[in-house]
């Protein structure tokens, strides 16, 4: 949807060196199909402490790696695996707004929380 975060019309995606200094997320697009969290959480590991991943698939952009590190200094060290073959494809690599991951939290709880109050229905 438009305006909301990480959306083509919304500017906290916008990579401005001063503007995400302090930001602690990644945004990896082009992923295989073959590649999972443990793979991700391995190869994006080495550069620091990981404290959270999301893979989803979003419109526009295919599957994508959302990390959020412990650190700010651990996203640039992340930026330079970027245009890397990784599985088959070139990965890559873009530092965004930590608003954006929240935003991709909420929505990941969110249906997390309908399909498990989907799956007790079909329980009872």
């Amino acid at each position: 949807m438009a305006g909301e975060p990480g959306s083509s019309n919304d500017n906290t995606n916008k990579t401005s060196g001063e503007d995400l200094a302090n930001h602690r997320t990644i945004e990896i697009c082009n992923l295989s199909l073959g590649l999972n969290p443990s793979h991700l959480r391995e190869v994006f590991g080495i550069v620091g402490e990981i404290e959270d991943l999301i893979i989803k698939f979003i419109f526009g952009k295919g599957r994508v790696c959302i990390i959020r590190y412990a650190r700010p200094e651990m996203v640039q060290a992340a930026e330079m695996l970027n245009g890397q073959e990784f599985d088959g494809n070139r990965l890559k690599i873009t530092p965004i707004n930590d608003s954006v991951w929240e935003y991709h939290a909420q929505v990941y709880v969110y249906f997390v929380t309908i399909k498990k109050k989907n799956d007790d229905l079909k329980k009872n």
